[in-house]
């Protein structure tokens, strides 16, 4: 069947056929569950017990399901930042990676979420970390969709990617619910 279908295309199809399959063969998705349908397995949260992690099975874009942070309770003072962090992935100096995901955002006057990688200099997603910029949300209250084109910088050995809220006081009973979280090689 294919080789019928072959027959009929011109040179100028077959060249553009063979390159749309080489492009998606160099890019390697490094997210195992990204659109969150049916659970949150593979993440983990890191924070207080101010804000809780869950698998909102109601919301999700574009089916049910997402990955939800929520806080539980007004805060008075300052708050650290509450993060879902993925399974950690080695990386090399110089690769580069972009960053998608679709946010739903119900945050209260100067609270925020966002995405973004973090970085460790150690293998296994130890030592030091830092920061690749992040993906901020808008506190629109519908899906949007953001991107970030990410650089593995100097002596990066492993990343994780992080899916946070932070709170800023006399905030709280933030939510903020992510899907379709993922993250590509860039084979340029």
């Amino acid at each position: 069947m294919i080789v019928k279908a072959l027959k009929g295309a011109t040179p100028l199809m077959l060249l553009f056929a063979f390159l749309l399959m080489a492009a998606a063969a160099d890019a390697q998705t490094v997210l195992i569950d990204e659109s969150f349908d049916f659970d949150i397995a593979g993440w983990n949260y890191f924070g207080g017990p101010e804000v809780i992690m869950r698998w909102d099975g109601d919301r999700g874009m574009p089916s049910p399901g997402s990955l939800q942070l929520s806080s539980k309770v007004k805060l008075s003072e300052f708050s650290p930042l509450f993060e879902a962090m993925s399974e950690c992935f080695p990386v090399s100096e110089g690769e580069t990676f972009v960053m998608e995901a679709l946010f739903f955002a119900v945050p209260r006057s100067g609270d925020s979420c966002s995405a973004n990688v973090v970085f460790f200099k150690g293998p296994n997603c130890s030592g030091p970390r830092s920061f690749s910029g992040n993906i901020p949300s808008s506190p629109a209250r519908v899906w949007e969709q953001r991107s970030l084109l990410v650089t593995v910088g100097t002596a990066n050995q492993s990343a994780r990617v992080s899916l946070s809220l932070h709170l800023s006081p006399p905030a709280g009973l933030t939510t903020c619910n992510f899907d379709s979280v993922t993250l590509t090689r860039d084979p340029d």
